[in-house]
């Protein structure tokens, strides 16, 4: 018998798994278990143990329990801190354990709570992490170490990384070095990721890195990847075949360094892309992605922060190609010398537009700015929730030379911190601004006209400052 992540929230006296080889259960659940003497007769086989919200708050050891499991393969935790696992100290720990557990290699941590999995070298979890040969490091948003610069990943064949963003860098190079055994490397959704690889210790005399083994590496949705190593390490990887790279719009480059691949004769921007891109070598191939944009193809989420280059590219006709996908926009303090931020024709692609925040610019006046009249009068179909904040210039949402316009799916619309913001549309195209606040006073327009169509509006929000009277 195999169970699966069995979520028990109880045991009756009379119920016995002998067989049972893999668990997951909350860790208030396993202490009880525990207390009243039944967790040993159906955990003698576990081979996957899942541990949720471990405490230390209790008379148990988490770090101990796994000594008694001498089967176990596989640890999956979620929700706690590392040390909580991995260092003895408990009412019942009797024995100071000084090798890994039993048969573990295959760790997952998600949700964790730290934010370094630093410890002291030769300690146990040194001894632990240098037996795995996988570990899954997800949705651990504190983390901004992943593992000291003197561990060994000596053993390790697979390694995956995603939706960490505190982490900037996710390996130092002595780490790298030590991936002999590294057959996958996945690093997705790090919003804050720079490099994966960065030099550490300044007295490292070898500049090159060798992935000897590595034969599959995928970097997806990395926002602020400039380059996969920093520095000028001559970088190798003699039995690489598959690389994908999507949506890495700040990539520039590969390596700075030397860099060889001889098995890989294309560059892939999702898995399911066969055809892929190839220019000759790595480094080229990247770099002109770049250039081209091939990053942004498909992307959902995106926000203008993460892509400062381009500020200066934003009304270019290029973008309309590439935000066909895009459900969610940010536009921040980045855009500042931006007076609009869309053009009827990038408007009117973002036809998957679900939620579209703006805030900070300092000389925005318009959202979209329109300098014909249109027989479509629908502007983002999709919209759900606009937010505009703290726009000190921003006059209105945008211009329409025709009758009206329609936001069929607006539901929610939050104006902050906006003086200047008259009315929501307006029919001239200039961007000329209101002449004098004392003129409001007495000539004050509705603020939402017979113009202005909101066939889903179930919410809105204007603070008091966002208006001039």
């Amino acid at each position: 018998m195999v169970m699966h992540h069995c979520k028990i929230r109880a045991m009756h006296s009379t119920v016995v798994f002998p067989e049972v080889e893999q668990l997951t259960l909350k860790w208030d659940l396993i202490v009880k278990e525990i207390l009243h003497g039944k967790f040993s007769e159906y955990s003698c086989n576990l081979k996957v143990l899942g541990l949720i919200s471990v405490s230390k708050q209790s008379d148990i050891c988490p770090c101990c329990l796994l000594y008694t499991l001498p089967n176990l393969e596989r640890l999956d935790v979620w929700f706690c801190f590392f040390e909580e696992i991995f260092k003895c100290e408990g009412l019942d720990c009797k024995v100071e354990h000084v090798e890994a557990a039993g048969k573990l290699n295959y760790l997952t941590l998600t949700g964790m709570k730290d934010s370094s999995l630093v410890w002291e070298e030769n300690s146990l979890p040194s001894r632990v992490f240098r037996n795995l040969t996988t570990l899954e490091v997800l949705k651990c948003d504190n983390l901004q170490t992943l593992v000291p610069s003197f561990l060994s990943f000596q053993n390790l064949s697979a390694l995956e990384v995603s939706n960490c963003n505190g982490l900037v860098n996710l390996l130092a190079v002595s780490v790298a070095k030590s991936l002999v055994q590294l057959t996958r490397l996945k690093i997705k959704e790090c919003k804050m990721m720079e490099k994966i690889v960065t030099h550490g210790r300044v007295d490292e005399m070898e500049n090159m890195i060798i992935f000897n083994q590595l034969k599959y590496l995928e970097l997806q949705r990395l926002p602020r990847l400039t380059s996969f190593c920093s520095g000028n390490y001559a970088v190798e990887f003699p039995s690489l075949q598959q690389v994908v790279v999507g949506q890495c719009g700040s990539m520039k480059i590969f390596s700075h360094g030397a860099l060889r691949t001889p098995r890989l004769h294309k560059l892939q921007i999702t898995e399911a892309d066969e055809e892929g891109n190839w220019e000759g070598d790595l480094n080229t191939t990247i770099q002109k992605m770049f250039k081209e944009m091939v990053g942004f193809r498909g992307i959902e989420n995106f926000t203008v922060s993460d892509f400062p280059h381009l500020k200066e590219a934003w009304h270019n006709q290029l973008l309309i190609g590439y935000f066909n996908n895009l459900k969610s926009l940010v536009v921040d303090d980045k855009c500042s010398s931006l007076k609009y931020m869309f053009t009827p024709s990038l408007a009117l692609g973002l036809v998957q537009l679900q939620e579209l925040e703006i805030k900070n610019c300092t000389v925005l006046e318009a959202i979209i700015v329109i300098e014909e009249e249109r027989t479509d009068n629908t502007l983002f179909p999709n919209l759900t929730r606009l937010e505009l904040k703290d726009l000190p210039k921003l006059f209105r949402f945008c211009n329409f030379p025709g009758n009206s316009i329609e936001l069929p799916s607006l539901a929610r619309l939050w104006i902050d911190n906006c003086p200047n913001m008259e009315k929501f549309i307006s029919g001239s195209t200039d961007a000329d601004m209101p002449a004098s606040k004392e003129n409001l006073h007495t000539d004050i327009q509705p603020f939402f006209d017979e113009k202005v169509f909101f066939l889903s509006f179930l919410f809105y929000f204007f603070t008091w400052n966002s208006f001039p009277f």
